[in-house]
C-alpha cells in the first residue's frame, strides 16, 4: 500500500468517526430525538453532535416520558460512537424552563469509560425533590478531541413533596460561546481542571421555579481515597466515584457537602490510538460547494474519483485511494470500492 493510499484511508476514517457521531442521552428519551420526536414529528439525526445552542440544543420541552419517586434513583443511559477517552459528566434538574440547573450528580474524569457503551448511571433523586414535571439534563465535557460541550435534555415527572426543594451545585458550562470557562484536553493523566467543579455556586431550587442562593461555593474535598471500580458498558456496571448531591436535610441553611475523589486511579492508555483529527485541509480535492446536507450523508463525484461526507452541514470532498473508485450502493450511500 502506498503512503498516499494509506494517508487517504486514515483521513477518511477520521471523517467517518466524526460523522458517526459522539454521544447522547437515550433514556430518558431526549426532546426532538429519534427516541421522542418533536411535536410535529421532527427528529434531529445529528443528536450526538456537540452542543450548538445552550441549553438542550435549543429544543423546547416535551411531555414527560417517565415518573420517578423522590428518594429513589433514575437510570440514565448514554449511547454513541465516540467517547473521546471519557471526561466529566453532570446530571442536573431544572424547574424554571431551563433557566437554572441544579446538579444532582457529577462524575469526574471517568464518565463514559472504559469501553464504548452504552453506559447507564443511576442518578439519585433527593427525597426533598419538588413534585411535578422537571427537565433533566446530561452534560459532558470530553477529555480529548475538539474542545466541546455536549448536552441532552428530557422531561420527567417527580413524585415528591409539593413544597420541596433541592440544594446543590449550579451546572458548570464550558467550551461554549458566551461562557468564559475553557477546558484543555486532559487525556491520560493530563490536568483535568477538576477543581473548577469545587467552585460551582450552591443554589436552592423549588418546584415553583424560584431560585435562592446557597451558602457559597462547594467546600474543597480533603479525601485522598482512590476511585472505586470503573463503570462497564452494561447497565449493571459499578458506578465510578462521583460527587453526589444527597437528599436535602430538614434545614436548608446548610448545603449538602459533595464528596469527590481527589486522586484518580493510574491510567496508562496511550492517546495515540485515537483516530487522527482531520485538519481544515484533509486532502487534495477538498470542496465546500455551499450545498446543504445532512450530517453523516455521503456522495460521489460524477467521475468517481472523490468521495464526499457531510460534516456539520458542509460537504467535504476528498480523493479516493489509487486503484479505487467511489460508488453508490443500493441504499443511496457512497462507499469506496476497489477493482
Amino acid at each position: 500500500m502506498t503512503t498516499t493510499t494509506y494517508s487517504s484511508i486514515v483521513v477518511l476514517l477520521a471523517l467517518v468517526a466524526l460523522a458517526n457521531g459522539h454521544m447522547m442521552m437515550s433514556d430518558p428519551a431526549p426532546w426532538a430525538s429519534k427516541f421522542s420526536p418533536g411535536p410535529k414529528g421532527q427528529i434531529d439525526y445529528s443528536y450526538t453532535s456537540p452542543l450548538g445552542k445552550f441549553p438542550c440544543k435549543g429544543y423546547a420541552p416535551q411531555a414527560s416520558v417517565k415518573t420517578v419517586k423522590a428518594g429513589s434513583s433514575l437510570p440514565v443511559t448514554i449511547i454513541g460512537g465516540a467517547t473521546h477517552d471519557g471526561g466529566h459528566c453532570q446530571f442536573a434538574l431544572s424547574y424554571d424552563n431551563q433557566k437554572t440547573w441544579v446538579v444532582l450528580d457529577t462524575i469526574i474524569r471517568d464518565c463514559l469509560r472504559p469501553g464504548t457503551g452504552p453506559f447507564t448511571y443511576n442518578i439519585p433523586i433527593p427525597a426533598s425533590a419538588p413534585g411535578g414535571d422537571a427537565s433533566i439534563a446530561w452534560a459532558w465535557i470530553n477529555a480529548v478531541g475538539n474542545r466541546e460541550y455536549y448536552m441532552s435534555c428530557s422531561t420527567i415527572t417527580i413524585d415528591g413533596p409539593k413544597d420541596g426543594s433541592i440544594t446543590g451545585p449550579e451546572l458548570l458550562v464550558a467550551n461554549l460561546p458566551g461562557f468564559p470557562l475553557r477546558f484543555p484536553e486532559f487525556g491520560g493523566k493530563g490536568d483535568d481542571k477538576r477543581e473548577l467543579f469545587d467552585q460551582r455556586k450552591i443554589i436552592t431550587v423549588r418546584g415553583n421555579g424560584s431560585v435562592a442562593p446557597g451558602p457559597g461555593p462547594a467546600p474543597r474535598p480533603t479525601s485522598t481515597a482512590t476511585t472505586g471500580p470503573r463503570p462497564t458498558s452494561t447497565s449493571a456496571a459499578p458506578k465510578p466515584t462521583r460527587t453526589v448531591n444527597p437528599p436535602k436535610p430538614t434545614s436548608t441553611s446548610v448545603a449538602p457537602r459533595p464528596t469527590r475523589t481527589v486522586n484518580p486511579p493510574p491510567y496508562t492508555r496511550s492517546t495515540s490510538s485515537a483516530a487522527p483529527k482531520p485538519t481544515t485541509n484533509p486532502g487534495k480535492g477538498q470542496v465546500d460547494d455551499g450545498k446543504a446536507c445532512t450530517e453523516g450523508q455521503m456522495r460521489c463525484t460524477t467521475d468517481g474519483k472523490k468521495i464526499g461526507m457531510c460534516n456539520r452541514g458542509k460537504w467535504i470532498d476528498m480523493d479516493v485511494p489509487a486503484g479505487a473508485a467511489c460508488k453508490t450502493g443500493g441504499d443511496g450511500q457512497a462507499f469506496i470500492g476497489f477493482a
